[in-house]
């Protein structure tokens, strides 16, 4: 058996062969990072959705596999195991071995994409579709156009506020996405008849949630406010310490976000019963320091 022919097999073992036909991508939603959720009736709520094309990821892992047996057979020939004649048949057949990745491109610059995705939901008592009021978080870092490719991954997040949901009827919800004729999983949203009790609204969590939702919202003033209560309630709080040095690196107060940040970092070292380094942590102090620079 030629070397071509084992190295196919091989390849077509190890790598699953993808689906023919056009290239499509895979929609992913999650409801406060769960597939459910129990909120009260005056809490606010995110969505998050991530998309792949798992088609062209594998013809992708497919090539990579190619790309390796073709690099074993430019080392034979370095090492004179096989000869210049054999080496070229060895490539064009390996080349033939070769899939074509095929991408999906979504929204444009007019027109992004995070703009294009439509919600359905459905009030499981009645079974009446709903609209909800969400709106998309701020894509600083997302492009507006996604090349679904063997590479490419695109994430959004969508909120809706607490206001906007004590508007809503209480009750159990299926909730999906669309976009681009893609449909997502489905979640499902429970939402209280109960507005939620002063313990819980008092509670460093529920702060911590409500603070981290406003600063996504890019509302830093209402962001703020609910750092502000934590750390008048504990002002050794890890996580309140670090929301506002990241609210303050928000609103540009680079000095301000930098003290913070630090202090944060005081407190970790103190209080932490981990070797781990705190990643995030640290990558918003050198951010605020850059920014001072500047």
């Amino acid at each position: 058996m030629k070397q071509h022919k084992f190295w196919a097999w091989l390849i077509a073992l190890l790598v699953p062969a993808a689906a023919t036909g056009q290239a499509h991508f895979h929609c992913s939603l999650q409801v406060n990072n769960e597939r459910e959720a129990v909120v009260w009736h005056d809490e606010a709520v995110t969505f998050s959705l991530s998309m792949r094309n798992y088609e062209a990821w594998e013809d992708a892992r497919y090539n990579r596999s190619v790309d390796g047996q073709l690099q074993a057979v430019d080392d034979q020939l370095a090492k004179k195991e096989i000869s210049a004649e054999a080496h070229r048949r060895e490539r064009e057949e390996l080349e033939k071995l070769r899939r074509r990745v095929r991408a999906d491109t979504l929204g444009s610059a007019v027109n992004p994409w995070q703009q294009q995705v439509k919600f359905q939901a459905r009030l499981k008592a009645t079974g009446e579709t709903v609209k909800l009021p969400v709106f998309p978080f701020s894509a600083a870092f997302t492009s507006p156009v996604a090349v679904l490719d063997g590479e490419g991954w695109y994430s959004q997040d969508f909120g809706i506020r607490p206001e906007q949901l004590a508007a809503m009827k209480p009750g159990e919800y299926d909730i999906s996405v669309s976009l681009a004729g893609e449909s997502s999983n489905a979640v499902k949203l429970v939402v209280r008849e109960q507005k939620m009790p002063p313990e819980v609204a008092a509670s460093e969590a529920m702060r911590l949630k409500l603070g981290r939702f406003f600063l996504a919202a890019k509302e830093l003033g209402e962001a703020a406010n609910y750092t502000a209560q934590i750390l008048l309630a504990n002002p050794n709080s890890l996580d309140g310490s670090s929301l506002q040095g990241e609210i303050l690196l928000a609103q540009g107060k680079y000095l301000d976000a930098l003290f913070q940040l630090n202090r944060a970092l005081e407190i970790f070292n103190q209080t932490a019963d981990t070797q781990e380094e705190p990643e995030h942590l640290l990558e918003l102090i050198e951010r605020a320091r850059e920014k001072r620079g500047n």
